[in-house]
């Protein structure tokens, strides 16, 4: 019984570890995550599910709301090379996630985050 107690606490701890540390981690030679996929898990907290920003979350950070807002002017003013700047080395409160992003992620989740705040092309 002790056994078992032992072997439940252990993949209790790995399971709540995998899912703080943002999931299960890819197994080599995997295929990279979708944008969208990455964008949820590493971006939405903050920006919200459609880059609009997290009016609760930019409270907590002690933020203007429409900092978090990905299409506000200045933002929408950035160059791709710009946004990934911030994305991997951070600005302000946003953490940086050059350590946290596979290089094969990194585009995918800029092609996502403008797509949310971008208007559609013409004829679309």
């Amino acid at each position: 019984m002790r056994r078992l107690t032992s072997s439940i606490l252990i993949g209790s701890a790995v399971s709540i570890g995998l899912a703080w540390s943002g999931g299960d981690p890819a197994p080599p030679g995997a295929a990279a995550p979708s944008g969208q996929a990455t964008y949820e898990r590493l971006c939405k907290s903050c920006h919200g599910l459609d880059g609009r920003g997290n009016a609760v979350k930019a409270q907590a950070l002690k933020l203007e709301p429409q900092l978090l807002d990905l299409a506000r002017p200045e933002a929408a003013k950035l160059t791709r090379e710009e946004r990934s700047e911030i994305l991997l080395k951070g600005k302000g409160k946003m953490p940086a996630y050059g350590a946290k992003l596979k290089p094969e992620e990194i585009e995918p989740l800029l092609e996502h985050a403008e797509g949310l705040v971008s208007p559609p092309a013409k004829g679309q």
